[in-house]
């Protein structure tokens, strides 16, 4: 009987330890490098500034909100409408932008207001990823995948 106990106990413990230590691990990683402020030779100090600015604000990593500036307009070097009609500094639809941003008349061509609706945007598809059963590496890229589907899938 002592056995079963001490087993049901670490089934029970084991997964709350490991919840508390991934707690701990990200808000470690938050906490020693500043949220990943940004900043450097590729980025434009203005967009650099927007990045950190707003990364504080909405506790997400600027080092993310860089990455995803990188991608759909090289920090803004590439602001052309897509073919899907995503406008801005971080490449929204209208429909997503109008979702997700940050005040009610904020502009999607608005660098500040494009960069805070798209940390709102990535907020929401990392819970979706965290929901659908990814962790680690595999939220954050299911995040990423979702930023231009639309949405976190399982496949």
């Amino acid at each position: 009987m002592g056995r079963a106990v001490l087993i049901g106990a670490a089934t029970f413990a084991i997964p709350i330890l490991l919840i508390v230590v991934l707690i701990a691990a990200i808000v470690g990683a938050a906490q020693a490098c500043n949220l990943g402020d940004v900043g450097g030779d590729n980025i434009p100090p203005k967009i650099a500034n927007i990045y950190n600015e707003i990364g504080r604000q909405q506790r997400v990593p600027p080092a993310i909100l860089a990455a995803v500036g990188a991608i759909e307009t090289e920090h803004g070097r590439n602001r052309s409408t897509s073919t899907a009609g995503a406008q801005g500094l971080m490449q929204f639809l209208p429909a997503t932008f109008a979702t997700y941003k940050c005040t009610t008349d904020a502009s999607i061509q608005n660098d500040r207001d494009a960069v805070c609706a798209s940390a709102r945007y990535l907020k929401a598809l990392y819970r979706q990823a965290l929901s659908a059963g990814f962790t680690g590496d595999k939220a954050l890229a299911a995040m990423f995948c979702g930023y231009n589907s639309g949405d976190v899938r399982a496949t």
